[in-house]
């Protein structure tokens, strides 16, 4: 006997009940409508396990003469199975509906029974442990601070969203087609303060259900946005596969109190909600037992003819872009000097406050880039003074077609150098000509760059 079926119709249960009289003795003399069962006497026959290295719940009906159960899983899945199971690939809170049936029919009335499941399985890294003891977010609330949705830089109704137990949904009906389009802002709550000093891991998961190319992550201050723990940007999602973005050993250079999370989904699709949960920030000191995926590594020497870079260099093949703007206010360009050697200087007179306020851009003469092909880049960077930078390698005229790995942001210390390095890292499309782009968005008064060694090749071992 078929026991797993789909809801069609209200007949279909009715063949249910046929087929459970096919299945009584010989001399059954029909259905009565006073014997038909009553659910809830048999509420303790029902159970629930699950297995939390695999999410398969298993649905269990201890036995009782003359019932059999009716499991509804999803609200459109039926099982009168003794025993079944079901998969739950992402974690969550789960309900299943109960039922009794007998000869006589179906009762009216139903249990539901809940249950957790308390990871999502990743085709990938799964990020850090959230139940961890000394995980900041484990006991987090949320709130919504504010949304900013212009679709065509023209501000409409604030996008749908939800807050449940450790996760946040947000459901965009209208489409976006550029980053910062759709800016989503939640305050965080019930947390100790990220204190200065102090290096940090952390990680969240994204589930999206439709593609989107370029997701943006920012960890900060409420009041000061520039106060920044973490921020990402590019983040790729496949429609309905989780992804972690996640850090490690991060310093927190100020103190935060007021801790936000601002989602960036600009790019999305019409009507399509984005689920993010599993969030974890915690001291670097404190081992949660997690391993780190091991980054792919790369052999990079400058003069070396795999490099794409030393012609671009050799030739002077680019042309300069600028954009110097403290407080968002353009000024006087300043000047990015070769030196000879692969060697650059810059020197920027005026302080700024936040990222992309002091962009010095190498644009290069049709330097064509290949989809689906691994490319390496490195670059070294050193200042006189304390300075947050980017080096992102993009599409000449399509940020949001970039080196994965290029977007983010690294800090190099006063008097310090920082080699910045993505090994194996593939640009979603095809291009005619690239540039590399380098920010130093606040930046103190008077600061002194130079940028040398910089590799551009095919993946190299």
């Amino acid at each position: 006997m078929n026991k797993i079926f789909k809801y069609i119709s209200s007949s279909l249960m009715v063949l249910g009940v046929l087929a459970f009289t096919a299945c009584s003795p010989d001399d059954y003399s029909g259905a009565n409508s006073n014997g038909i069962p009553n659910v809830t006497d048999y509420s303790d026959n029902f159970t629930i396990s699950v297995n939390q290295e695999t999410n398969v719940a298993t649905f269990s009906f201890t036995g009782a003469a003359g019932v059999q159960p009716v499991w509804i899983v999803n609200g459109d899945t039926y099982s009168t199975d003794f025993t079944t199971s079901k998969y739950y690939r992402k974690a969550g809170e789960y309900t299943v509906e109960c039922k009794i049936m007998n000869a006589n029919g179906i009762s009216d009335g139903s249990i539901i029974k809940s249950f957790t499941v308390d990871h999502t399985i990743m085709n990938g890294f799964a990020g850090f442990k959230v139940d961890f003891e000394h995980n900041i977010m484990k006991d987090a609330s949320f709130s919504l601070n504010r949304f900013w949705y212009a679709p065509g830089w023209s501000q409409i109704a604030d996008p749908g969203y939800s807050i449940g137990s450790g996760e946040i949904t947000i459901n965009t009906p209208v489409a976006t087609t550029d980053q910062w389009q759709a800016q989503c802002f939640f305050n965080v709550d019930g947390i100790e303060p990220i204190k200065a000093g102090t290096n940090y891991d952390g990680s969240v998961i994204f589930t999206s259900t439709a593609d989107h190319p370029h997701v943006t992550l920012k960890i900060c201050s409420a009041a000061d946005e520039n106060n920044t723990l973490f921020y990402k940007d590019g983040i790729a999602l496949q429609a309905d596969e989780p992804l972690c973005v996640w850090f490690s050993d991060v310093p927190a250079n100020q103190d935060i109190s007021d801790l936000m999370y601002i989602f960036d989904l600009g790019g999305n699709a019409d009507n399509s909600s984005i689920v993010i949960e599993s969030f974890v920030i915690k001291d670097h000191a404190y081992d949660d037992g997690t391993v780190l995926p091991k980054p792919a590594e790369a052999v990079f020497e400058y003069n070396n003819p795999a490099n794409i870079w030393l012609t671009i260099d050799n030739e002077q093949a680019y042309t300069m872009s600028y954009y110097y703007a403290p407080g968002w206010a353009q000024i006087a360009d300043p000047e990015l000097i070769y030196q000879g050697d692969g060697n650059y200087s810059v020197t920027l007179p005026s302080a700024t406050w936040e990222r992309w306020q002091a962009q010095v851009t190498m644009v290069t003469n049709g330097l064509a880039v290949k989809a689906g092909v691994d490319y390496d880049f490195s670059v070294t960077i050193e200042s006189n003074n304390a300075v947050t930078a980017t080096a992102k390698f993009t599409q000449s005229d399509n940020d949001n077609n970039f080196l994965p790995g290029t977007d983010g942001t690294f800090n190099i210390d006063a008097d310090g150098s920082y080699t910045f390095q993505v090994a194996k890292a593939q640009f979603a499309s095809d291009a005619d000509a690239v540039k590399l782009v380098f920010d130093f968005g606040g930046n103190p008064d008077n600061t002194q760059i130079k940028i040398s060694q910089i590799i551009f090749q095919q993946h190299r071992e």
